[in-house]
């Protein structure tokens, strides 16, 4: 990867995780009913559950630290799945 398109791709992550942050923050406080720390760990799940999937198709390519961050997230969904 170029430079420029490694530039291109980091920036645009960093928009994406902005806007995912604030959609975030924004639903936190949408619902009298439903604390900031229930949306937080609904998303925690949500993001734990398809970041693992898309993790397992890259293993390959992925560093030992990111590896371990997904074996951590995974044992977090199969953690709160025990929980039901």
């Amino acid at each position: 990867m170029s430079e420029k398109q490694f530039e291109e791709a980091s920036a645009a992550i960093e928009q994406a995780i902005t806007a995912f942050v604030a959609k975030i923050d924004e639903l936190s406080g949408k619902w009298d009913e439903v604390s900031p720390a229930s949306i937080l760990e609904g998303v925690m799940l949500a993001l734990s559950e398809n970041i693992t999937a898309l993790g397992d198709e890259l293993k390959p390519e992925l560093d030992r630290a990111t590896l371990k961050l997904l074996d951590a997230m995974s044992e977090y969904v199969d953690s709160i799945d025990s929980e039901d």
